[in-house]
């Protein structure tokens, strides 16, 4: 999972320009790295029991297990 990937998926792209500076951090990116990988071994049901992401996270979560 590269930042860039983070960065192309239409989740990314429909926040507000504030936003995307906010997410463009890299403890941001890092974030999303490894709530996905979280994601992906337990499942995305499981992984939004647990950890309630923010709706921004889950929704790039979501695009990216698509995607793999």
């Amino acid at each position: 999972m590269t930042n860039d990937q983070i960065k192309e998926t239409k989740a990314f792209q429909e926040l507000d320009t504030v936003t995307k500076l906010v997410y463009q951090k890299k403890e941001m990116m890092t974030k999303v790295k490894n709530e996905f990988g979280i994601a992906k071994q337990l499942g995305v049901d499981q992984y939004e029991k647990i950890y309630f992401p923010r709706p921004y996270l889950l929704k790039v979560i979501k695009e990216l297990l698509q995607q793999n």
